[in-house]
C-alpha cells in the first residue's frame, strides 16, 4: 500500500540502482506484507478445516490499517500515495458488471450459449472454458467469476461432486488474462503505471498476438488436466 521514496544511483558496472531513503518504513512494510500473505494462507486453511471462515479482505484491511498505525510520521505521506484511480477503476469494474446483469444484457448473450450440465464433465468442462474466455474479455475475469459463480450455482453446480467443474473455471478465468490487455484488471494497472513513469508499454495488437498462444496453450493443458485425470 505504500511506496518508500527512493533516488537511484549508479554503481561499479554503470547500472541504476534505488537507493532506500525511509529503511524504517520499509522494514515495517515488509515486514506486514509478509504477515499479510501468511494471514491469507492461514485462512484458506482454517476454511478448508471448517474451523473458521475470515474473509481475505478482511485480513487485507488489517494489514493496511496496521501499517498506517504503526507509521505515525508517515501516515499523510502513505495516504498521498494510495493510487486512488486504481480503487475507483476496481470498484467501476464491478458497478458495470452489476448494470450488464440487471439490464439483461448478460442473460442475453448467454441465451446464445449452451448451459453447461453437470452431469457431463466433458462438455460442461469445455463450456465453462469458452465462456470465461469469452466473458473476461468484456467484463475482466474477477468480475466475470463474481458473476458467473451465480450462473453455475443456478445451473446445479454444488458440492464436490462438481469441483472439477469450480476447477475449470478458477483456471479458464486466470487464463483469460493473457487472451488481450482487457483481460485482467492487472494488465491495465500494469500498462496504466508503466505509460506515467514514460516506459513503452504493449499495444492491444502486440499483448494479442503473443497472449493469444499462451493462453491457448494453457486451457489446452488445463482442460485435459482437469477432465480426465
Amino acid at each position: 500500500m505504500a511506496i518508500t521514496t527512493a533516488s537511484n544511483s549508479f554503481n561499479e558496472e554503470g547500472t541504476s540502482s534505488p537507493i532506500i531513503e525511509n529503511p524504517h518504513l520499509a522494514k515495517t512494510s515488509s515486514i506486514i506484507l509478509v504477515l499479510t500473505i501468511a494471514g491469507f494462507i492461514i485462512s484458506e486453511f482454517l476454511h478448508f478445516l471448517h474451523i473458521a471462515n475470515i474473509g481475505l479482505s478482511v485480513i487485507a484491511l488489517l494489514g493496511a490499517g496496521t501499517l498506517y498505525l504503526v507509521n505515525g510520521g508517515n501516515r499523510k505521506d502513505i495516504l498521498r500515495r494510495v493510487d486512488y484511480s486504481v480503487l475507483v477503476f476496481f470498484a467501476a469494474m464491478f458497478v458495470v458488471t452489476y448494470a450488464l446483469w440487471s439490464s439483461g444484457a448478460i442473460s442475453m448473450i448467454m441465451s446464445h450459449i449452451p448451459s453447461p450440465n453437470p452431469q457431463d464433465i466433458v462438455q460442461s468442462n469445455m463450456i465453462i472454458s469458452f465462456v470465461s474466455i469469452l466473458l473476461s474479455q468484456i467484463l475482466s475475469n474477477v468480475p466475470f467469476v463474481a458473476l458467473y459463480n451465480l450462473v453455475m450455482l443456478n445451473n446445479g453446480f454444488a458440492g464436490d461432486a462438481h469441483i472439477s467443474q469450480w476447477m475449470m473455471l478458477a483456471s479458464a478465468s486466470t487464463v483469460a488474462g493473457n487472451l488481450t490487455i482487457l483481460g485482467a484488471a492487472s494488465n491495465i494497472i500494469i500498462i496504466d503505471v508503466a505509460e506515467s513513469k514514460k516506459i513503452k508499454a504493449f499495444t492491444f495488437v502486440e499483448f494479442i498476438k503473443i497472449g493469444a498462444l499462451v493462453t491457448l496453450a494453457n486451457i489446452g493443458v488445463y482442460y485435459l488436466f482437469i477432465t480426465y485425470l
